[in-house]
């Protein structure tokens, strides 16, 4: 069952929410009471992993980043040696 993020409602300016984590299957429709303080709460939405779709299997990202890369090195091209990031990285600094 997936974990969902959650956060108490703040009832006035001075309030701070909470957040928890809660165990639900994923036709479950929200939670909008705490199940242990029945104070008011929303789903948060937050960042993860996510679920690979078509546009972003493991072939398009790969195409993706080969994409990049030659972009990186037309910008190298372009702009000689002395474009880079100036780190001293080793990319042309």
């Amino acid at each position: 069952m997936p974990l969902y993020e959650y956060e108490t409602v703040p009832q006035c300016d001075d309030d701070v929410p909470a957040r928890f984590a809660w165990h639900q299957a994923m036709g479950d429709a929200p939670l909008t009471i705490h199940p242990v303080t029945r104070e008011p709460v929303r789903r948060v939405i937050s960042g993860g992993w996510g679920a690979l779709t078509p546009q972003r299997s493991g072939v398009a990202v790969a195409a993706a980043l080969a994409a990049e890369s030659t972009r990186a090195a037309d910008v190298a091209r372009t702009h000689g040696s002395d474009f880079g990031c100036g780190s001293g990285c080793g990319c042309g600094s």
